[in-house]
């Protein structure tokens, strides 16, 4: 179980709130990432100094306005400074027309390829990479040690494309807004068996039911 705060409070606050969460038993401490609003990372990092036992991430990170090199820089130096509870929420993000990114194409590709180089990047893997969005030189590894050489990746979608994603490359899917049962079957359903023909086991996926109030 585990909560979410919006970006919208002073410096100070986020870490009474972290800490009011892990007191009360939460599990889990998210941030959201939404346009308009303050940088998930700060706010993180505040929760990280005032927790120990917490899973922090954000909900989520978008590839279309942060390449996945600055993500994997901010996941990194999130799971350092709370020593190992880090995960990294991604989606494809919302009202990018308003920032003047709507028409970046291929959303899904450009998560999935985000992933990749995420992974790469901080298991060291120095090998490069050749996506249609994004590259790695052979050769380019970040130059400073990690936590951690992963941590887990969790991808906000509810569509079947998305789904089928998460399927293949996430540990997490984040069924954002809606807690109804009948959707989360249908995803379920659909989760696992984009697990299956990827070669993962039943149930691989984590599935994220949230509700908003």
């Amino acid at each position: 179980m585990s909560v979410a705060f919006q970006t919208d409070k002073p410096p100070g606050a986020y870490a009474r709130l972290a800490a009011t969460a892990e007191a009360l038993g939460f599990d889990g401490v998210s941030t959201f990432h939404d346009l308009g609003y303050q940088p998930s990372l700060p706010a993180l990092l505040e929760m990280a100094a005032a927790t120990t036992r917490v899973r922090l991430g954000a909900a989520g990170l978008n590839p279309t306005l942060t390449h996945p090199y600055e993500i994997a820089g901010q996941v990194a130096a999130l799971d350092a400074a709370s020593h190992g509870r880090a995960y990294l929420g991604l989606v494809r993000g919302a009202w990018l027309d308003r920032v003047g990114a709507a028409d970046a194409d291929r959303p899904l590709q450009r998560l999935e390829e985000a992933v990749a180089v995420v992974r790469r990047l901080l298991a060291g893997d120095d090998r490069g990479y050749d996506g249609r969005t994004y590259r790695l030189a052979p050769g380019f590894r970040l130059a400073y040690r990690r936590q951690r050489a992963g941590v887990d990746v969790l991808l906000g979608t509810w569509g079947p494309k998305g789904t089928a994603l998460a399927g293949r490359v996430a540990e997490e899917l984040k069924l954002g807004g809606s807690a109804n049962p009948d959707l989360v079957r249908l995803v379920r359903a659909r989760l696992d068996a984009a697990a299956a023909s990827a070669g993962r086991g039943p149930a691989a996926v984590g599935l994220v039911a949230g509700a908003v109030t």
